[in-house]
């Protein structure tokens, strides 16, 4: 069988071996100022409702490379002890969609001058194969004809969250269930797969260097039984008035450039661009992020001190 060109026969293959790794989980650069995705023990954290977008295309350059836009909503209710969220996301990997609606629920206890947030999240995910919108160099191909059948897949993540005026650290298995192909159908069905699950540790710290500049480390480890870890570090520094820059590394993956530009007190612009070091390096111009967060009611009392 004839195929498109060879940049996309590249991105099928990544994509199979996304697949083969059921429990992919959109990836985001930013991950410590909307971290709903990663962790459902962010929600309410801010301790303020705050409305967060982010959208990211990966791999420029690359035909069809993952795009992943996500909105989160997350607020601490009048009981403070409970927290709120939604989560949508679009993620797009070649001519695989994702979409997802998921609704979080968190309860905070009080510990150290700190709070510890536990997190549920549940909701759907719709998968399906667009083939039919691949082009091909052989028309009429009756393999590319058709779209696969849209699944419709429920699931769930759990996680745990602490965080205070200097500190966070966060523990989490996002999407638990994992996918299984069901011949009859031609769909996709969740199962549970202990083997496949992702588990993420989140931790930043904030280092006051005077009334001004604060120095802000931060690290996300993801490990699965499966497919293996991989790790990444990032260290910022931040004007209270303006904003701030930051540099990262993912292990060989990417080097990252982080900027954060403070629009008023409550809303806040991100940006990230992460430069290709693995051998996919030579195929794209790397990638760009950006992020929108918008916080309400910013003089409420608060035991952050606005890390994110």
């Amino acid at each position: 069988m004839r195929f498109f060109k060879s940049k996309y026969l590249l991105l099928f293959i990544i994509c199979i071996n996304v697949n083969v790794y059921a429990q992919h989980t959109p990836l985001l650069t930013q991950y410590m100022f909307n971290g709903l995705l990663n962790n459902p023990g962010f929600a309410g954290s801010n301790e303020v409702l705050t409305l967060s977008v982010s959208d990211r295309h990966q791999w420029i350059g690359f035909d069809g490379a993952p795009v992943t836009q996500i909105f989160t909503a997350h607020t601490p209710l009048k009981n403070e002890n409970i927290g709120l969220g939604i989560l949508l996301y679009r993620d797009v990997i070649g001519k695989s969609y994702d979409n997802g609606l998921y609704g979080t629920y968190t309860y905070h206890l009080k510990i150290r001058g700190g709070k510890l947030s536990l997190g549920l999240t549940g909701g759907i995910s719709f998968k399906q194969k667009k083939l039919s919108e691949i082009n091909t160099t052989q028309p009429g191909d009756v393999v590319f004809l058709t779209n696969t059948p849209l699944s419709v897949l429920p699931n769930l993540s759990i996680g745990a969250y602490y965080f205070c005026s200097r500190f966070f650290a966060g523990i989490s298995t996002p999407f638990i269930l994992t996918e299984t192909f069901d011949k009859k159908t031609g769909k996709l069905l969740s199962v549970f797969d202990s083997r496949k699950n992702n588990f993420m540790f989140t931790g930043g710290y904030n280092y006051t260097l005077n009334k001004n500049y604060t120095i802000k480390p931060s690290f996300l480890w993801r490990i699965n039984l499966t497919s293996g870890q991989q790790a990444e570090i990032n260290i910022a520094v931040e004007n209270k008035k303006i904003g701030g820059v930051g540099i990262g590394y993912r292990i060989k993956d990417a080097v990252i450039i982080l900027l954060k530009i403070r629009i008023n007190n409550q809303m806040f612009l991100g940006y990230s661009y992460d430069m290709s070091v693995s051998e996919l390096s030579s195929y794209n111009y790397g990638t760009h992020e950006f992020y929108l967060t918008y916080q309400f009611r910013y003089e409420s009392k608060t035991v952050s001190s606005r890390f994110f």
